[in-house]
């Protein structure tokens, strides 16, 4: 997907790139490819044009072949503020995940 895509620098992705992004950029993968879908759309447009009903000709491309990349504004999740009480309990929870990460990679059986 990154190499494909070309979404991020593959060395951000490998070393940088925290887990919660990769949903990001599945989330938004259409929108990098959205040339590519537009001339798919035109070819099966152009295809289909002269097997559609008079009351279908009248209709645009985008009534007759929705795609996601159509929508105006892209949908905001609703995230609200976090308190400093959830910021704190977040913290202890990394540095727990931390610490048990840190415990398992001196546990090497050979």
């Amino acid at each position: 997907m990154v190499i494909e895509h070309k979404l991020v620098d593959y060395k951000y992705f490998l070393d940088d790139m925290q887990e919660y992004e990769i949903n990001d950029m599945i989330k938004y993968l259409p929108f990098s490819t959205k040339t590519q879908y537009e001339i798919a759309r035109w070819q099966v447009y152009s295809s289909i044009a002269p097997y559609l009903k008079q009351s279908e000709r009248n209709k645009t491309i985008q009534e007759l072949l929705p795609l996601i990349t159509d929508k105006k504004e892209v949908e905001k999740a609703d995230i609200a503020p976090l308190s400093n009480d959830e910021i704190q309990h977040m913290r202890e929870m990394s540095r727990r995940v931390q610490q048990q990460l840190f415990e398992n990679e001196n546990k090497h059986v050979f």
